[in-house]
């Protein structure tokens, strides 16, 4: 009978111990996520810093000079602006 109540005993706080880690994985795991998706969404990474272009044709000249557009491009998209603007 002792024998029953000794394993009956071991077997609960073996559970009871189970439960307890689990529970507290979980609310450091919930501590961790508060913490950290408001923390990732401040401070992401943007292609580059954002600014107010006053100038459309400073913008093409950014763009070429990262070598995003080539030359002649350049000069199409310049043209095209010069002539909306005439």
């Amino acid at each position: 009978m002792i024998r029953l109540a000794l394993i009956a005993f071991v077997v609960v706080m073996v559970f009871m111990v189970a439960i307890t880690l689990i529970v507290t994985v979980a609310i450091v795991a919930a501590m961790a996520l508060a913490v950290g998706i408001p923390v990732y969404l401040a401070f992401k990474r943007h292609d580059g810093p954002r600014r107010v272009r006053l100038n459309p044709i400073e913008a093409l000249q950014e763009l070429y000079a990262e070598g995003k557009i080539d030359l002649t491009e350049f000069e199409r998209r310049v043209a095209r602006l010069v002539a909306i603007e005439h």
